[in-house]
């Protein structure tokens, strides 16, 4: 097919600051993890489906398996949907430390 690009697993994009392999990225609705390191101006890969982790995930309370995970206005990660756009959800759980829990998410 003539038009086609890519799979859309891992979409190529600018870095608009400097990033790290690994990073959580989001530029507008759009949101992964960036699978390179990227200075300013570089192309790079941000995968944008599968299961990432452990990452951090501000929570007040345990997070849970299946529990959504949100991005707020800055970019974090967080189970709070105030403010934030849903970026997946929990696929392990843990309790939150110094309000911080670490958990594997599946983007979308």
């Amino acid at each position: 097919m003539k038009i086609f690009k890519q799979s859309g697993d891992l979409i190529t994009i600018t870095a608009a600051a400097a990033t790290a392999s690994g990073d959580f990225v989001k530029v507008g609705k759009l949101a992964g993890f960036a699978q390179t390191d990227a200075a300013i101006g570089d192309r790079f890969a941000v995968a944008v489906r599968g299961v990432f982790g452990p990452v951090a995930v501000a929570a007040a309370a345990a997070v849970a398996v299946g529990d959504a995970v949100y991005s707020d206005a800055d970019g974090a990660l967080t189970t709070d949907a105030t403010d934030a756009d849903y970026v997946g959800f929990a696929t392990s759980a843990a309790a939150p430390v110094a309000g911080v829990a670490a958990v594997d998410i599946k983007l979308g």
